[in-house]
């Protein structure tokens, strides 16, 4: 964590470092102390250089902080020069930002105009630069600290490099890619050894991410007649390199077999029967474990022999679960955690500040690390880096994937309980979660703190004294009658609080309140309203404020006065009202207010928090965006999903930065600005259940975009306002459905589409009806719906329309309705044209003339559905022959389904409906089939094949009365899931056969 933290300092400093050497030339009042740029300058470069030394000892140090305390003790003088220090530097940020909002604003006034981007130089504080050399001279003592210590500067670096030097090479290569040294070969012992043997090779506990060491390992087994190899890894990444067949995930034990592994351990041959006590007790040391067989093994070593009930219940609530005396989980954990790199470190250990059990909410818990800058800048964004810092961890077994949370419908995941207590022990006190315990003698130790909501716990968190405290989680449901008593004890909190967490309604909430300021205002209205700014002051380093709960929430003006917070998130259904001070918040990266209807307004000045990168007002009461939202430069995210917005305003178009667009359920929305299109770098556009119907011409303009999902009308009338609006859109991706192509009548607007040209495209749906059955909505989806216009009644236009919209090769699933012409388009069946075409679906269209797919070399499903004009499904001499699905529905007017033997792959045969269906004996089924099913086929008198369906699985036969099997026709293993049902002909075979069968449908 301290890593985390050193290089966001270094990283801001190095931001800084320009505008402070410009300040040089910044014009001063002759009452304004002057001070020397240049020498702020060279104490920057300095305190960097530092950094970047006591940065090159991390690794070892933060290795050895878990057995040796001096080095613990020195890492903890560390953070807290470091915090001081980031501090320091982000009020000068700050400053600085306030001064060029307060330039923009006067220079609109005097001229009265808009003014963005406009550059400032800031005159440097007259005592920044005492402060920077205090802090630089102590980092310089803490530097000469590691000396005592023996950390070399070279010891990051040399460790770090050590797993990057090339393996040695091995001199045991696959033949069958040597040339030569036939003499060199002979000399391979090992492969000798192993010639013509079975080897059976346990590799355990492997940590190795190198392939090449793998390849030089597995080489000299070739020669083996088999070889088979257990890898045993907690890094999945690990199985991914050694893998060849799928790779097993070993879950917990149940408790039963858990309870039985103890007391095998534990009790031995002993007869523990006599000492229910210890049983019990034993019973909850295993329930703590939590199916972990290692923590049960572990625990129960240490009971072993021993029945002092006094000495059980001292390990039930002790934290020998993860000391450093021998236990074997600690030494596995460890070792687990010694192998994460830096950047997760600090993450790991940030989720030690909740309880156990407590479910993470994935979002949040990235913004909250993004917050604190313990996420790297990279070219993906920062939440997208996060979210892949959230996977890593899972794929190296310190976090747990947990079900989606049904109430709120986001991603969540959870930490077992043994791994929680370890991170409490790495951490120490710096991440303290006070529930059942009392807080430490020395609370200024605490950098990140979580309160569990008793009345007493709560009192005795009031009045500790926090002065270095970051992160505070409040999880509590107050009762009204204490509310008074904890609102006064509130004034003993000091400064600097970051993250608070309520629990309302069972919901967990996390806070982060500029202290107890807005604490104050929720749990009493009356007291201390005298005192609320001296309690804000003392909050001066507050990163960030999240709010929720049922409760009745204020912000203060006050809250202006948070300079450093990075994140503001409330959702309280009771929340009415932001303070215009809000805008005071320059630093601010992150807003979110949800599920807050009766918040109606915004602050008109929103647009002066020109830090702000991500923004969502969803399912709030608010109408309309203050126009000062143009000066929001950095603005990238916008979220009003569910909100009452009714109009954005066009200043929204001056958003340069702005890549996610998000109106989910903006019914009240039923325009999008006319200039939409200037927002050039807009990626994700989502418009489902919006009001909005028709796109603004200028939409053509956004080629950057990807991700469109809406369901629109537009125009046939010209391609200005019709479908040709997606002409230079050849980013979007995901699925595309066309509605009302009978409405079609200007065949340019189509051709102008260029659908060809939209590699990305990976479904397509294609009706000439108003509306109908959708394609599964597993991805995004853009769906247009044709208006205006009288209905076309020329059924060549469909095939002009049909050969205009031709897609890009790369598409993979097409569906089709209402095509009323009995050709088709050349394109549909060109190999090259639908390369990758996987998928296909014809519905209710009239041709007549077989199916042109016979030479598509990806499709592996087919699906005919109410096509009444169709005789003959392919032509036998050409089938598709990598199908593995066909399904064939409703089709009264087809005769035979000759060739389905030559479908070499064919998994799936569903034939539903159709009456007059014939399946020729002299074709007999594949054999290949896993699943037949057969059903209202009223003439099929009968098929061949059966027997050889050696892989069948499912087979349904339903209302086909003509149908009739003799007695050679048996099935030779009967399928789990079997149904004979109305089929009087097959009831005697069914009997021979052992089969049920079921006269009735």
């Amino acid at each position: 964590m301290a890593g985390a933290l050193l290089s966001s300092i270094c990283s801001l400093a190095e931001k800084l470092l320009p505008a402070i050497q410009s300040s040089a030339s910044a014009p001063s009042s002759s009452s304004i102390p002057q001070i020397d740029v240049v020498s702020v300058g060279d104490d920057l470069r300095l305190l960097t250089a530092t950094l970047a030394r006591i940065q090159a000892t991390l690794l070892e140090a933060e290795e050895r902080e878990i057995r040796d305390h001096s080095v613990k003790h020195w890492l903890g003088e560390l953070k807290q020069v470091a915090y001081a220090a980031e501090d320091l530097l982000d009020e000068y940020q700050y400053d600085a930002r306030k001064a060029q909002i307060m330039s923009n604003y006067n220079l609109a006034k005097r001229k009265r105009i808009l003014v963005r981007n406009l550059s400032l130089l800031y005159r440097i504080p007259h005592d920044m630069g005492d402060k920077i050399r205090e802090i630089r001279i102590r980092f310089d003592e803490i530097a000469k600290d590691r000396e005592a210590l023996r950390l070399r500067e070279e010891d990051g670096d040399r460790r770090q490099d050590r797993d990057r030097s090339p393996p040695p090479t091995c001199p045991l290569v696959d033949e069958s890619s040597l040339f030569g040294r036939e003499k060199e070969r002979e000399e391979i012992k090992l492969a000798k050894i192993v010639k013509g043997e079975r080897i059976f090779v346990v590799l355990d506990d492997v940590w190795n991410e190198d392939r090449r060491y793998w390849q030089a390992l597995s080489a000299p087994l070739i020669k083996a007649e088999m070889v088979t190899i257990l890898v045993t890894t907690r890094n999945e990444q690990v199985a991914r390199i050694m893998q060849t067949i799928p790779f097993f995930h070993l879950g917990y034990l149940p408790h039963d077999k858990s309870w039985l592994l103890f007391q095998h351990i534990a009790f031995g041959c002993s007869n523990y029967d006599n000492n229910l006590n210890l049983v019990e007790i034993g019973s909850e040391i295993v329930r703590k474990c939590d199916g972990l067989p290692l923590a049960v093994k572990s625990i129960a070593s240490l009971l072993k022999c021993e029945w002092d009930e006094d000495f059980w219940r001292e390990i039930l609530e002790s934290a020998v679960w993860v000391s450093n005396d021998g236990n074997e989980v600690f030494s596995a954990l460890q070792i687990s955690y010694a192998h994460l790199p830096g950047y997760l470190k600090a993450c790991f250990l940030f989720c030690s500040m909740f309880p156990q059990h407590h479910c993470f909410e994935k979002d949040l818990m990235i913004r909250l690390w993004i917050a604190h800058g313990y996420v790297s800048e990279g070219k993906r964004s920062l939440h997208e880096i996060g979210d892949g810092y959230i996977t890593e961890l899972m794929q190296r077994s310190f976090f747990d994937k947990c079900d989606f949370s049904k109430e709120r419908n986001t991603s969540m995941f959870k930490i077992h309980d043994m791994v929680h207590d370890f991170a409490r022990y790495i951490s120490g006190n710096e991440h303290f979660v006070m529930e059942a315990e009392k807080l430490p003698d020395n609370t200024n130790e605490i950098f990140h703190l979580y309160v569990k909501g008793y009345v007493g716990l709560v009192r005795s968190f009031f009045l500790g004294s926090f002065t270095d405290l970051r992160t505070l989680v409040l999880d509590a449901s107050f009762e009204e009658t204490t509310n008074d008593h904890i609102a006064k004890n509130a004034l003993e909190i000091s400064q600097s609080a970051s993250t608070l967490e309520l629990q309302e309604g069972g919901v967990r909430v996390l806070l982060s309140v500029e202290n107890v300021e807005q604490l104050c205002c929720i749990l009493s209205e009356d007291i201390l309203h005298e005192q609320k700014q001296n309690v804000l002051a003392l909050a001066k380093n507050l990163r960030a404020l999240v709010l929720r709960g049922e409760s009745r929430i204020e912000l203060l003006d006050s809250i202006g006065n948070l300079k450093h917070l990075r994140l503001l998130a409330l959702d309280s259904y009771n929340f009415a009202q932001l303070p215009e001070q809000i805008s005071r918040l320059y630093n601010l990266e992150m807003f979110t207010v949800c599920n807050s209807p009766l918040l109606v307004q915004l602050p008109v000045c929103l647009g002066h928090l020109i830090s702000l990168r991500y923004l969502s007002l969803s399912y709030t009461g608010i109408r309309k965006l203050p126009e000062s939202m143009f000066l929001l430069d950095n603005l990238r995210t916008l979220i009003l999903d569910g909100s009452q917005i009714e109009t954005l305003p066009e200043s929204i178009c001056y958003l340069d930065s702005l890549n996610t667009l998000s109106l989910i359920y903006c019914k009240m929305l039923k325009y999008l600005p006319e200039g939409i299109g200037y927002l050039v770098n807009l990626q994700f556009m989502d418009l489902d259940y919006s009001g909005v119907v028709f796109l603004p011409e200028s939409v053509h303009r956004l080629t950057s975009l990807e991700r469109l999902s809406a369901s629109l009308w537009v125009r046939t009338s010209n391609k200005s306002s019709g479908i040709g609006v997606l002409r230079d859109l050849n980013n979007l991706r995901g699925s595309l459905s066309i509605y009302g192509l009978a409405n079609a009548t200007n065949l340019e607007d189509f051709e102008f589409s260029s659908l060809r040209n939209k590699r990305n495209i990976r479904s397509m749906l294609l009706s000439w009806f108003e509306s109908g059955t959708i394609v599964p909505k597993d991805i995004e989806e853009l769906s247009l719906k044709l208006v205006t216009g009288e209905r076309n009644s020329l059924v060549g236009m469909d095939l002009k329309v049909l050969e205009s919209l031709q897609p890009h090769p790369s598409l993979k699933r097409f569906e089709m309705h209402g095509y009323r012409a009995s050709m088709f388009p050349t394109w549909m069946g060109d190999p090259l044209s639908c390369a990758s075409l996987e998928s296909i679906c014809i519905h209710s269209c009239q041709f007549q003339n077989p199916l042109p797919f016979c030479n598509l070399p990806s499709l592996r499903s087919l699906s005919i559905i109410q096509c009444n004009n169709i005789q003959t499904l392919i032509s036998q001499e050409s089938l598709p022959v990598h199908l593995h699905f066909l399904y064939l529905m409703y089709c009264e007017q087809i005769l035979c389904l000759a060739g389905l033997n030559y479908i070499e792959n064919l998994v799936r045969l569903y034939i539903h409906g159709c009456p007059n269906v014939q399946l020729p004996l002299d074709n007999p089924l594949p054999s290949t089939l896993e699943m037949l099913h057969i059903d209202g086929c009223r003439r099929l008198r009968s098929f061949a094949g059966l027997r050889k369906l050696t892989k069948l699985d499912d087979l349904t036969i339903a209302r086909c009365p003509m149908l009739q099997f003799t007695r050679d026709e048996h099935i030779s293993s009967v399928p789990s899931n079997i149904e004979i049902t109305a089929c009087p002909g097959l009831a005697e075979w069914c009997q021979e056969q052992s089969i049920n069968y079921e006269p009735e449908a």
